[in-house]
């Protein structure tokens, strides 16, 4: 991103656009000389670079470029410079200590250039040094003595598109949300998928026939930490400009509401980056994972399983746990708002052939949570490994308690059961209701007559049931 300041956009007729390069061969010159600086002053002061860079600058206004363009640039050619403080005999804090000492003894009042001289030869004598090391050293704490030790050289076009995509990120930290369409293939959607469920971004996916479709909550919807948010969110737009058809339509706030669209048509102004999976943003998730692995419960976790999708709607779990063909899903609950979380808690109540444990954090108190049928677990910090091993325990006590209860049922359900070798989830389902069982009941009872659920797919309409 680029500091909000040197964001530039258009408006007109309630739609916001960002101001993109589009290659003119000014913006490719200037883009040229403003590397070149970088890349023939290593080994220089930070001060003669910037003192290049704005004569530069200047060059770019007298040919028609806006200041913020260049310094654009300049800013995004920074990080990839590696500036450092020069190496000195002396620790520069002590060389200033020593000076501000003798000055002290001048009650800190320096008048002239010979008292300053005098100071300067006292403290360099004690430390054996000339009095023009010294002031080098004294002078090395100024952020224009750093030194350029390495600069990642690039392409100016390649500048160019990434100054476009800064540009877009910078104008989507200001966004109430996001109506994202992208067109991946299985694995990619996948990846993607896990993209945005890694940087902790609020959000609700489902499917369609072009792909994948995602509503982000932007950054002035949360609560708090909202530069944290939008950075995060930064994060995931190279990923959309990977798929191979994508849109944005985003609400920008500024003075009032405005619309920001974007499509595959401009493809070509943004740099096409390789869709990876992302580190993973949450330690509470890593902990919990390894802490688990140390209690010895004989349910295997997986982190990430497979993404579910429930009447075209997409959730992606944090973690399974399996045992014996029992599979149970669990869902941390993170950064939220009011709307965010009742639409996931709508989504949770649409998934009754799933077992899913919610782990929420205590102060996100809401207590819509606490009446839907899925088990919550409250925490602070840490999610308590005592209280999941206490639920999966009551939960393999009543599989056994409805493994007994299976001679209690009618021998019409009983033979119905012990027939099936391999049919729809849905199907079963379906006859075990008529039968006059439970949600509950049903899902147990499948897995306690020694029956499987398999998942075929990500779609839990797909899974079957076998024995």
């Amino acid at each position: 991103m680029l500091p909000s300041d040197l964001l530039r956009v258009r408006i007109r007729r309630g739609l916001i656009q960002p101001l993109y390069s589009h290659f003119s061969w000014e913006d490719i010159y200037i883009a040229e000389r403003l590397i070149e600086v970088f890349q023939d002053h290593v080994g220089e002061k930070r001060g003669i670079i910037e003192e290049e860079l704005a004569e530069v600058e200047k060059h770019a206004f007298s040919i028609g470029l806006h200041p913020k363009f260049t310094r654009g640039l300049i800013h995004l050619l920074n990080r990839r410079a590696i500036f450092e403080k020069p190496k000195t005999r002396i620790k520069p804090i002590k060389a200033r200590l020593e000076v501000f000492y003798e000055a002290g003894r001048n009650y800190g009042i320096v008048v002239s250039e010979e008292e300053r001289r005098s100071i300067l030869e006292r403290v360099s004598s004690k430390f054996g040094l000339s009095v023009e090391e010294l002031w080098s050293i004294f002078s090395s704490v100024y952020e224009e003595e750093d030194i350029l030790r390495d600069f990642k050289p690039m392409d100016a076009v390649d500048l160019l598109k990434e100054y476009n995509l800064s540009l877009t990120q910078t104008l989507l930290f200001k966004a109430l949300k996001l109506n994202i369409a992208a067109s991946f293939t299985g694995t990619q959607a996948k990846i993607f998928l896990f993209n945005v469920k890694r940087l902790g971004l609020m959000y609700e996916a489902s499917v369609s026939p072009s792909g994948i479709l995602l509503r982000v909550d932007g950054p002035l919807t949360a609560i708090r930490q909202t530069e944290r948010y939008g950075t995060r969110l930064a994060r995931l737009i190279p990923y959309v400009f990977s798929a191979k058809g994508w849109s944005i339509t985003a609400e920008i706030k500024r003075k009032r509401i405005y619309v920001f669209r974007l499509d595959s048509t401009k493809s070509s102004l943004f740099p096409r980056v390789e869709l990876r999976y992302e580190e993973y943003d949450s330690s509470v998730e890593e902990d919990f994972a390894r802490r688990w692995s140390r209690v010895g419960s004989g349910w295997a976790i997986v982190r990430e399983p497979e993404p579910l999708v429930v009447r075209g709607r997409v959730f992606v779990p944090d973690f399974v746990f399996k045992k014996d063909g029992k599979t149970i899903y669990m869902e941390v609950v993170g950064f939220w708002t009011k709307d965010y979380l009742e639409r996931k808690i709508r989504k949770l109540k649409e998934l009754k052939e799933v077992d899913i444990i919610l782990a929420v954090n205590k102060e996100l108190s809401c207590s819509d949570l606490e009446r839907i049928r899925h088990h919550v677990i409250w925490y602070r910090r840490r999610i308590p490994v005592d209280e999941v091993y206490r639920y999966l325990r009551r939960y393999e006590n009543k599989v056994e308690r409805c493994r007994r209860k299976l001679g209690e049922l009618s021998q019409e359900v009983l033979s119905y059961l012990n027939s099936i070798k391999e049919a729809p989830l849905t199907e079963v389902a379906g006859k075990l209701r008529e039968y006059g069982l439970s949600e509950e009941e049903i899902y147990v009872a499948i897995l306690a007559s020694g029956l499987k659920i398999i998942w075929k797919g990500i779609d839990p309409e797909k899974a079957v049931v076998c024995r």
